[in-house]
C-alpha cells in the first residue's frame, strides 16, 4: 500500500523535521467537523520528500498520494492520507480510477478509519493539475469525498457499521516522482 511506503519514509525524516515546510492544505468537514491538515515537505542535503506526490506509473497505472499532518511539520498521529489510481495518467479531464482515504488519529498502531469497502464509493474531483517530469514541482487543487468506517487496526477489517463522512478540498504542490 502506497500509503504506508510513505509513511515509513517520512517517519525515517522525523527527525528533521523542524525543516519540513508546509506544502499545501487539505481542509475537510470530518464527522461534522471542519479540520485542516498540511502536506508537507522535508528536506534532506540536496533530496526533498514530500507527502504529496504524483508517479510511480507500473503498467500505465499512476499513483497520486495526498497526505496531511495537523500542523505543518511530520507528525505519525492524526494523519488523514487521500490516495488514488489513475491509468494513462491524470489532468483535469480524467478522473481517478479507485480512491482510498484512510485516517490515522493515533497513528499506525491504534484505531483508525478507512474508506475501503465503505458503504458509499469515495470520489476525488481534479479542479486543476500540473504535472512535469520527475523531480518537478507540480500542483494539484481538487475535492474528495467519502465514508470512512473504522477499524481496530492496520491490519483488521473495517466495521461497515461504524462509519463517519468526510469531504473537503485539496489544494498542495506534488513531488513528481
Amino acid at each position: 500500500m502506497r500509503f504506508l511506503a510513505t509513511c515509513v519514509v517520512l517517519g525515517l525524516a522525523a527527525p528533521l523535521a523542524a525543516i519540513s515546510e508546509e506544502f499545501g492544505q487539505i481542509v475537510a468537514t470530518y464527522d461534522g467537523e471542519e479540520r485542516t491538515w498540511y502536506t508537507i515537505a522535508l528536506k534532506r542535503g540536496d533530496e526533498v520528500q514530500a507527502s504529496s506526490t504524483y508517479g510511480g506509473s507500473v503498467m500505465d497505472f499512476f499513483n497520486l498520494h495526498l497526505q496531511g499532518h495537523p500542523r505543518p511539520s511530520f507528525t505519525a498521529t492524526d494523519v488523514l492520507s487521500v490516495d488514488a489510481m489513475v491509468r494513462g495518467g491524470i489532468d483535469a479531464n480524467g478522473g481517478p480510477i479507485d480512491v482510498e482515504i484512510i485516517h490515522l488519529p493515533e497513528g499506525m498502531s491504534g484505531p483508525n478509519w478507512i474508506s475501503q469497502d465503505a458503504p458509499t464509493r469515495s470520489t476525488l474531483s481534479i479542479e486543476s493539475i500540473d504535472i512535469g517530469e520527475p523531480g518537478d514541482t507540480g500542483l494539484f487543487i481538487g475535492t474528495f469525498s467519502g465514508q470512512v468506517c473504522r477499524r481496530e487496526s492496520i491490519t483488521s477489517e473495517p466495521d461497515l457499521t461504524n462509519c463517519r463522512m468526510i469531504e473537503g478540498r485539496i489544494d498542495t504542490r506534488l513531488l513528481i516522482e
